[in-house]
């Protein structure tokens, strides 16, 4: 059996990096890094059926750990990047030619 689905999910995952924020995440030649692994774990936590036989899951202490642990998990790798790239535009004065969604977003930003 060929495992397509976690192959697409890499791919997915290095697409979305590349085109948002012009980082090589490297998920299909790496392994599994932290921060795929926080991320498939934050959907798998966030997809919630609501109904009352669902309410132990929905409140369970930790369900609401590992929310916060995988949030912290992607705040480390994902906001220092970010400021990097914000502080970089507050020392030369302009956004970068690239074309990611941050570049663009910084680029909205400073017109403001």
């Amino acid at each position: 059996m060929f495992p397509l689905q976690d192959l697409t999910r890499r791919l997915a995952v290095d697409v979305v990096g590349r085109a948002v924020l012009d980082l090589p995440l490297r998920e299909q030649t790496h392994g599994v890094s932290p921060l795929f692994g926080a991320l498939m774990d934050q959907v798998e936590h966030s997809i919630l059926i609501y109904n009352v036989l669902a309410l132990p899951r929905i409140l369970s202490p930790v369900r609401n750990f590992k929310v916060w642990r995988n949030r912290r998990i992607m705040r480390c790798i994902f906001v220092p990047f970010v400021r990097e790239k914000m502080e970089g535009v507050r020392m030369r004065g302009e956004a970068s030619g690239g074309k990611t969604v941050l570049d663009l977003a910084v680029k909205g930003l400073e017109k403001e």
